[in-house]
């Protein structure tokens, strides 16, 4: 067991909390996982089309790919969490009911989450990495009704059912440089049957996004560690009132959430001037990060995506249609403040590709001293000037 987060027991109880998946035939689970593989693969040669990120591109294209259920995008999550908290929580020397506490919390989060997100990359993974996603896929999920105990004829380095992967790389390839992107089959199946998409342009528009986070960090070789950093000393600091307790106290409030929608953040009160100069740094890169996914996986047009009119809107609608419960889990899991982070950043986006073009607009990938600030995310313009200066 890790000595911060324990990964077993936050898996299943996220596995308890999530919903049930779609219900497919064995067939129609091969043809899933196949067309999302080939479409991941065909999406690195658009974004660097669109992006100009060639050789970024060609290295991102390396990753590994992971198909999974959704018992699999829950510990892929939590393992993520995990590899971001554990340096800072092992030096802090909380106490073991407190570690329980907050994995147990941390996995019912989770598990609420894993009914929506699509999918995610994890810039944070390495090859030596124990992969522990592909658990329990050997049979029918109490908590997934999709079965993952298929095989299929896939194409080479792939294997049939959720929780396979693949990846264009050789065996000698570095492990320094890997990263992963995550797709979770059940709700992509879900998604795209509630807005009645297309399922090839849906599953390439989805993999288009993820993609371009790949492409990211693969242009910005150096941005995994700045945000653990980062993440770390968020989670280290202890400047009264933000020390880590006072993190985990924060999920103790989770009634609270139920209160009015202008309701302040429920962090907020809880962070140092020094967390809260962290916070800003990592929130402004990444409002930059899924801002740019966003404008490039509508860049590629109706040309590649063929619905891709119908698509963005019937979207939107979808992702604005929650309920209370869900509103409130997910604002105490900070995804409210993401879909933010995408109009934010698609914002700050538009004007620097505008102003500076794609090329120009790279130079934001070249060091850290080219990251917008919180004030540049909210004025464009400044960053602009400060870069083409």
């Amino acid at each position: 067991m890790s000595a911060g987060i324990n990964v077993g027991l936050a898996t299943r109880i996220g596995a308890l909390a999530a919903r049930p998946g779609p219900v497919i035939t064995s067939a129609e689970g091969i043809h899933l996982v196949a067309d999302l593989h080939g479409q991941v693969a065909k999406a690195f040669g658009y974004v660097a089309e669109i992006t100009g990120l060639d050789q970024a591109a060609a290295r991102a294209a390396q990753s590994e790919t992971l198909i999974v259920d959704r018992r699999g995008l829950i510990r892929s999550l939590i393992n993520t969490v995990e590899e971001l908290a554990k340096t800072a929580w092992k030096d802090e020397g909380l106490s073991w009911p407190a570690r329980q506490t907050a994995s147990a919390q941390l996995g019912a989060l989770t598990g609420v989450m894993a009914y929506r997100v699509l999918g995610h990359y994890d810039p944070f993974y390495r090859q030596s990495l124990p992969l522990a996603v592909n658990e329990a896929l050997t049979r029918d999920e109490t908590t997934d009704s999709l079965r993952s105990d298929v095989t299929s004829p896939l194409p080479a380095g792939r294997s049939g059912g959720f929780g396979t992967r693949s990846a264009a790389r050789s065996n000698s390839f570095s492990a320094v440089t890997a990263g992963r992107i995550v797709l979770a089959a059940p709700n992509i199946l879900r998604f795209e049957r509630e807005i009645e998409a297309d399922p090839r342009d849906f599953h390439l528009w989805v993999a288009l996004h993820e993609v371009t986070h790949a492409v990211q960090f693969a242009a910005a070789p150096w941005l995994a560690d700045w945000l653990r950093e980062r993440f770390e000393a968020l989670i280290g600091a202890d400047n009264e009132p933000g020390s880590p307790s006072e993190f985990l106290r924060a999920f103790k409030r989770l009634p609270d959430l139920f209160a009015d929608e202008a309701m302040p953040n429920t962090w907020s009160p809880l962070l140092s001037p020094v967390q809260s100069s962290l916070l800003a740094q990592i929130t402004a890169a990444m409002s930059l990060l899924e801002g740019h996914a966003d404008i490039i996986m509508d860049a590629v047009g109706p040309k590649v995506v063929r619905t891709l009119e119908h698509l963005r809107p019937r979207f939107e609608a979808r992702r604005l249609a929650r309920g209370r419960l869900e509103r409130a889990v997910r604002r105490a899991a900070g995804i409210e403040a993401k879909t933010a982070q995408y109009v934010q950043g698609a914002v700050f986006v538009r004007a620097g590709l505008a102003a500076l073009g794609h090329e120009g607009f790279n130079a934001v990938f070249s060091s850290p001293a080219t990251l917008p600030t919180a004030a540049e995310m909210d004025d464009p313009a400044a960053w602009i000037a400060r870069i083409s200066g």
